[in-house]
């Protein structure tokens, strides 16, 4: 298991809606600690960025219910920073048995209950509650 090889946190976790381009793209931002390099640099470490993309679909019930529906497309991984990204190391390659499960669940379809200029919740057909906050430039 990469954990058991590299120390992984997880930095941040993201969500890009495009409408335009019927997109959207979660972003799941790991910190890993070399310990190679971390022997020589403690302080140093690299951010993977995992984005998870789906094709993005509006289901329109009504004019109050704003129903969304995402089929899973794609995954893409890449180094945000760190010393891995300047020594030009390509990213680990993904086969993450959650990814399998992602996919093999088909479609996900997700009710927007609330949304402003700066936050939005929606809940899912599995049962999630989600929450989601701009943010500022």
């Amino acid at each position: 298991e990469l954990r058991d090889i590299l120390p992984v946190n997880v930095e941040g976790v993201f969500q890009n809606v495009d409408w335009e381009r019927s997109e959207l793209v979660n972003e799941v931002q790991l910190k890993l600690q070399v310990p190679l390099v971390a022997s020589v640099l403690p302080q140093s470490s690299s951010v993977v960025r995992l984005e998870l993309i789906h094709e993005l679909q509006r289901v329109m019930l009504d004019d109050s219910e704003r129903r969304s529906k995402i089929i899973f497309t794609s995954l893409k991984a890449s180094y945000k920073d760190g010393p891995l990204a300047q020594l030009g190391v390509p990213p680990p390659p993904i086969s993450l048995p959650v990814i399998r499960q992602i996919s093999d669940q088909g479609p996900g379809v997700f009710d927007t209950t609330y949304v402003d200029a700066f936050a939005r919740v929606s809940r899912g057909d599995r049962g999630e509650l989600r929450v989601f906050v701009r943010e500022r430039d």
